[in-house]
């Protein structure tokens, strides 16, 4: 995990409780495109890795048959 030193938009509300002296907030600087971009690759990498495995093992128990 890094922290993303990446400051947020300022948005005007001076009535908020965490407006500056100069009645801005700063709002999240997460993008939520980016981050399903990222869960949806790391979800293809996991059922890659799994199919990985699955072809393995199938090859693994057909070497044992044919050795039979």
């Amino acid at each position: 995990v890094v922290e993303d030193p990446t400051l947020g938009d300022k948005l005007y509300k001076p009535g908020h409780p965490d407006a500056d002296e100069n009645g801005y907030i700063r709002t999240s600087n997460v993008d939520p495109l980016v981050e399903i971009t990222d869960a949806i690759m790391a979800q293809r990498a996991y059922e890659a890795g799994l199919a990985i495995i699955s072809v393995s093992k199938t090859m693994a128990d057909r070497a044992v048959s044919i050795g039979q």
